[in-house]
C-alpha cells in the first residue's frame, strides 16, 4: 500500500516526515513504463522499493507525478516514455 503520506510494506509502515528532517524521508521516485521506484530513508538506513504501476498511458503517470510533487515535495524522474 503506498500513499503520499507514506507507505506499509508487510506490518511495517514507513511514513514520509512524520518525525521531521529526523525521520523516514522520501527522497526520490522514478517511474518508467511498468515500474515505480521510490526511495526513502532515514540518516541510517535507505530503502528502494521497486512496484508495478498500472498506468498505461503517459498522461496518467505525469499526473501522478504531479501529485507525489505536490504533495511530497519529491519530483518524479519520469523515463522511457
Amino acid at each position: 500500500m503506498v500513499s503520499t503520506f507514506g507507505i506499509l510494506i508487510g506490518s511495517e509502515i514507513y511514513r514520509w516526515g512524520l518525525d521531521g528532517v529526523h525521520g523516514v524521508r522520501l527522497s526520490a521516485v522514478q517511474i518508467d513504463k511498468e515500474r515505480m521506484y521510490l526511495i526513502f530513508g532515514d540518516k541510517d538506513q535507505t530503502m528502494r522499493v521497486e512496484l508495478l504501476h498500472g498506468m498505461p498511458h503517459k498522461q496518467t503517470v505525469v499526473e501522478a507525478a504531479q501529485k507525489l510533487w505536490h504533495e511530497t515535495g519529491v519530483r518524479a524522474e519520469i523515463s522511457d516514455w
